[in-house]
């Protein structure tokens, strides 16, 4: 399950919340006995989400009333408040469904496995680029050689959920498929299709993606090619630099 999660009661996300910090693999009790809960958003998204939609509903208003007082006189800000009024009427329902919407309807099922803050050691080669790589910055005159560089580590943070019935998964992705016939050239993704294939990105060439956010849904994007280095300490691995990939979004071409 690509998205946001955690666990029912809770208000932290991601595999921290779902397990409590900890690694669980399908044998273990809690999924067993299947009563460790799993919810979508997580407590801490739904209320980002609500406190974004409220912010936004109290952002137009005051627009509103600002330009209001001379629509009369000015059709630019006239045509702004008539603008300005549609959204209100979208955010206000979307605002009391959150508000009403209780939690038992954010349940998706139950907790499979979960890999906790975790993080996997580099590969020979990539330890052997970087001691390459450090022994040559070592010979720079502004590097002081009592500073001990390490390879950093490849974050993990996944969850994996059982669905409960009637839930349902809809592995319909708006943008891309892979191109499993010709899966190494710039036509390997096409545009919107069930995403239930898995294969390799090519990191020279098509690194293009699509991921479903925790609060505003679905963008298309780039993989950077440059890993971003982490603090552990923000996803709970105190003490430790991590690696992962970002994406970024890709913008709309011009009509």
């Amino acid at each position: 399950m690509g998205d946001s999660c955690g666990s029912k009661g809770t208000s932290g996300s991601g595999s921290v919340a779902c397990a409590g910090g900890h690694a669980i693999h399908p044998e273990h009790s809690l999924v067993k006995d299947k009563n460790h809960i799993i919810v979508s958003p997580s407590g801490d998204d739904f209320a980002s989400q609500k406190s974004s939609k409220q912010y936004s509903l109290e952002e137009w208003k005051r627009r509103i009333e600002l330009r209001s007082q001379d629509m009369d006189s000015n059709p630019i800000h006239k045509s702004f408040v008539e603008k300005a009024l549609t959204e209100v009427d979208t955010l206000l329902p979307q605002i009391i469904y959150l508000d009403e919407l209780p939690e038992q309807e954010r349940v998706i099922g139950t907790l499979f496995a979960c890999s906790g803050p975790r993080s996997a050691a580099p590969t020979s080669d990539e330890q052997s680029q970087f001691t390459q790589a450090n022994t040559q910055v070592r010979g720079q005159n502004d590097w002081n050689p009592a500073v001990e560089v390490s390879v950093p580590e490849w974050l993990l943070n996944w969850t994996l959920t059982t669905i409960d019935a009637p839930r349902s998964v809809d592995n319909y992705n708006p943008f891309f498929k892979v191109d499993i016939v010709h899966p190494h050239t710039s036509s390997r993704f096409l545009e919107g299709t069930s995403t239930d294939t898995y294969c390799r990105l090519d990191q020279l060439t098509t690194r293009r993606g699509a991921k479903n956010r925790r609060t505003s849904g679905w963008f298309k994007g780039m993989i950077n090619g440059v890993p971003s280095i982490l603090s552990g300490d923000f996803v709970g691995i105190p003490g430790k630099a991590v690696r992962c990939w970002t994406m970024g979004e890709l913008p709309d071409p011009p009509d």
